[in-house]
């Protein structure tokens, strides 16, 4: 797919603005679609005079789009809504995807394939392309030859691995709300959950992407592990849930792990985990994603690289 093309980015969110900036940026035109409202002002605001945006109210007349990115909240009924009333604005062979971290593609719509951007996308230059069994292989194709046009990885999965990047992670940041739900600090545990030349730690993270975002991905995941492997993450969730309960949603509203009024826990640890033992448990989890065939050693090393900034020798 050349420069030139025009998608059709549905949402409007953190994923939506940081998606669009960066398809803009390589000379793509964008037709951003979302609910009137204050979050569609303001990504209009924020990007109305770069070249080749465009700014439409859901329902609207949309120029035809040469593909299609859903990038809407983690609710699969507002997703299979979306897509839904998108899709007449595509050629009937154009390819669409969702940009969900956790819910399979097929389970949206039947055409739909899952590309998954990792935020921030202008650093990480890496995306999940999720391929489910009933794919079209030209479609896949096709949207395999649009991210890589992109300067792109394509870490390529099939729906029983779906993920796999985003879940390499669940026991690191399990392990760091371990610690701050026994009251260690949360800028400290962020600080040493950084890994390579991460521009941030997995606190900051999970604010930046939003927290409610994060809940319900990670609920996803849950789901679809043994009771054993659910239990383990046990404090990922639990946190997840209180914060989000609490009106926490991190930085979308000012209000998350790292920003705003103070956490609900009063544990009593002064230190948590030192960076050493939060890289060894990653450095654990990805030997096991590879020994179970969750991830290929070649894009391991690829997401390590560009997620991360860990080469092959460590930092």
């Amino acid at each position: 797919m050349s420069t030139g093309m025009q998608v059709i980015l549905a949402g409007t969110g953190t994923m939506a603005r940081d998606i669009g900036a960066f398809l803009l940026d390589r000379d793509r035109r964008v037709a951003f679609v979302g609910r009137e409202g204050a979050s569609l002002r303001r990504i209009e605001k924020r990007l109305r005079e770069r070249a080749g945006a465009s700014f439409h109210k859901s329902g609207e007349s949309i120029p035809g789009g040469d593909v299609l990115i859903e990038t809407v909240a983690e609710s699969i009924d507002l997703k299979r809504q979306v897509v839904a009333s998108l899709v007449r604005c595509l050629p009937p062979d154009a390819p669409f995807a969702s940009n969900s971290s956790s819910i399979l593609p097929g389970a949206i719509h039947p055409r739909c394939i899952g590309l998954h951007f990792f935020h921030p996308v202008e650093w990480t230059s890496l995306a999940e392309l999720v391929v489910p069994n009933h794919a079209s292989p030209e479609t896949v194709a096709s949207l395999r030859s649009f991210a890589t046009s992109l300067g792109l990885h394509v870490v390529e999965q099939g729906e029983p691995n779906a993920f796999a990047v985003n879940r390499l992670l669940l026991p690191l940041q399990s392990r760091c709300f371990e610690a701050v739900l026994c009251g260690c600090s949360a800028v400290e545990v962020d600080r040493t959950s950084r890994l390579g030349e991460q521009p941030a730690g997995q606190l900051a993270l999970m604010d930046a992407v939003g927290l409610d975002t994060v809940k319900a991905a990670v609920d996803q995941y849950a789901s679809r592990m043994s009771a054993e492997s659910a239990a383990a993450i046990a404090p990922l969730r639990d946190g997840l849930a209180t914060l989000v309960a609490t009106g926490k949603l991190g930085k979308k509203n000012g209000d998350g792990i790292l920003c705003g009024r103070p956490l609900p826990w009063n544990g009593t640890a002064s230190h948590g985990p030192s960076a050493e033992s939060l890289r060894e448990t990653f450095e654990l989890a990805c030997r096991q994603f590879v020994r179970d065939g969750e991830i290929s050693e070649s894009d391991l090393a690829a997401v390590r690289t560009r997620l991360f900034g860990i080469g092959e020798g460590g930092r």
